[in-house]
């Protein structure tokens, strides 16, 4: 019987700890055709934790040039706004269509009340002045990347 219990027990904190997770799959339109900005994200944001991490085919791309298992996902620093918007950062690096390589900063503002993103990339240290950007619905699923 205590075995039981203590496997309920267990089983509700899991749950209490992953109900602030949100997960969200999100489809992105950019104007920009230059293909910095991806046309599917997926965001996993802990509010309670103060955590989140996004996964696309850009940081598919980054893990594999630096040689980690490529379907990890990128952690993301996450921020609420006074308006109540989630604003996640995260940085990776890909390469162009030439050989080099460039550090790009995304920058994700998502609406929890209309469930819309909206991305940016950024190339400050490469003084790039072009900053693509992109939005798109998303919808909540149950998978997290944490």
């Amino acid at each position: 019987m205590k075995t039981k219990l203590l496997t309920i027990a267990f089983a509700m904190m899991a749950c209490g700890a992953n109900a602030a997770v949100q997960n969200y799959d999100c489809q992105l339109h950019s104007i920009e055709a230059q293909g910095w900005i991806p046309q599917r994200v997926i965001l996993s944001v802990d509010t309670d934790g103060k955590q989140a991490r996004a996964f696309d085919g850009h940081i598919r791309e980054s893990n594999n040039l630096a040689g980690l298992e490529e379907f990890t996902p990128a952690k993301a620093k996450l921020k609420t706004t006074s308006k109540g918007e989630y604003r996640l950062t995260w940085k990776v690096r890909l390469s162009s269509n030439s050989s080099r390589r460039y550090r790009v900063n995304y920058i994700a503002t998502l609406d929890p009340q209309t469930n819309q993103l909206g991305l940016r990339a950024t190339f400050q240290m490469d003084g790039l002045s072009n900053r693509p950007s992109g939005e798109g619905p998303c919808k909540l699923i149950e998978t997290s990347l944490f």
